[in-house]
């Protein structure tokens, strides 16, 4: 499979800067998507994203920022716990690609924000459910695959 690449991704990365600064976000910054479009079993609990941003955060001192289409009541107050900004539903997909292209690294589901991220050559975590076998995973360079969490959710 060829490996998909945006163009101008160094426009968007300062673009990003601009746009995470101008929320109080400082670099190095890491984007959270803990949403995922097509049904539960392919999300990871909120709780256990904001975990793992805050383990990550606490070790590089970066800052967190969430984003997803649509606000998300559960996964607010976990991002307020790890001092994360959630910009849920106040972002178009513009500012959104534009401050991907400004993360240090990138976690979220399988999901579009994924695809995102890895056409933009940003260094990504993914959490995969049970509902693709194989996972959807991005064309192209893969530096590592740690296989499904299929049991991420609990049933």
């Amino acid at each position: 499979m060829t490996e998909i690449r945006l163009r101008n991704a160094d426009r968007s990365r300062q673009r990003g800067e601009q746009l995470l600064a101008a929320r109080g976000i400082s670099l190095p910054a890491i984007g959270l998507s803990p949403g995922a479009a097509y049904g539960t079993a392919k999300r990871w609990l909120p709780e256990r994203f904001a975990e793992s941003a805050a383990v990550v955060a606490a070790q590089t001192g970066a800052e967190i920022w969430s984003s997803v289409r649509k606000p998300n009541a559960n996964f607010a107050p976990s991002c307020r716990e790890v001092r994360g900004h959630n910009l849920a539903g106040a972002t178009t997909l513009r500012e959104f690609i534009d401050m991907t292209a400004a993360c240090q690294v990138f976690l979220s589901n399988d999901s579009g924000a994924m695809h995102i991220a890895a056409a933009l050559g940003i260094p990504s975590v993914t959490i995969f459910g049970p509902p693709m076998k194989p996972p959807q995973d991005p064309p192209g360079r893969m530096p590592a695959c740690c296989g499904s969490l299929w049991n991420a959710r609990p049933a």
